[in-house]
């Protein structure tokens, strides 16, 4: 199947994993441009099924320069309908809350 630029995240989809050349990976909400496409193995990652977050599953920040564990508190939908997740960031900082994406994420 060709993919070509503009696609749409299809329903269930969260966003992609995109996997470079060089090993590098990146997790995005958007849909991949012309150079991913081309350059990049990209993988969708699920919002419902396998890899569905939920409360109370520990999970940590695996995108970035830094990774955090934690708790998810709490799950919700943006206005424009995307999943977000609010992690409380235990035992290294109790009662500290940041929102991610479901690309930011992984369960542990």
């Amino acid at each position: 199947m060709k993919i070509t630029e503009g696609w749409e995240l299809a329903q269930g989809v969260a966003g992609y994993k995109l996997s470079y050349k060089d090993g590098s990976t990146e997790f995005t909400d958007r849909s991949p441009n012309e150079f991913e496409i081309k350059e990049c193995l990209i993988e969708p990652v699920m919002i419902d099924g396998e890899l569905a977050i939920k409360v109370g599953d520990k999970v940590q920040k695996c995108t970035g320069d830094y990774h955090l564990e934690g708790v998810v508190v709490a799950v919700f939908r943006t206005l424009a309908g995307k999943p977000r997740y609010v992690v409380e960031h235990q035992p290294l900082a109790p009662g500290l809350l940041h929102i991610y994406g479901p690309t930011n994420l992984r369960k542990i």
